[in-house]
């Protein structure tokens, strides 16, 4: 029974490491990022409002965070993404700021493997 539960349990810490976050690019510039990064295979911009809200996929959900949904009418966001390697995944999220820049909000690191959103 132990041994079950010991089991279980390096199963769950293993499984939850499974996104992570590059927290060196956080709030930084796009041109940083492409710096960093290079070659995005996907880029597109979508507007997120307390209506589209409840649309976004899954792992798209955390960007609501930075946006203040009662207050502003929409705020668009422009979603990067790459593969790393054959089992590292990023996507990435920025927004606009005051002077017109796209900031790094959000980003996760998987592998696509083994998530599948």
């Amino acid at each position: 029974m132990r041994r079950l539960i010991l089991i279980n349990i390096i199963f769950n810490l293993v499984g939850c490491q499974a996104i992570r976050q590059d927290r060196n690019i956080l709030n930084k510039s796009e041109n940083f990022v492409n710096k960093r990064y290079k070659n995005f295979s996907f880029e597109k911009e979508f507007m997120v409002n307390k209506q589209s809200a409840k649309n976004l996929y899954y792992y798209q959900r955390e960007i609501v965070k930075f946006i203040n949904l009662d207050k502003d009418s929409g705020i668009l966001v422009k979603e990067m993404s790459k593969n790393l390697s054959k089992r590292k995944k990023i996507i990435i999220w920025l927004i606009k700021d005051s002077t017109g820049l796209w900031i790094v909000k959000d980003n996760i690191i998987y592998n696509p493997n083994k998530i599948h959103f």
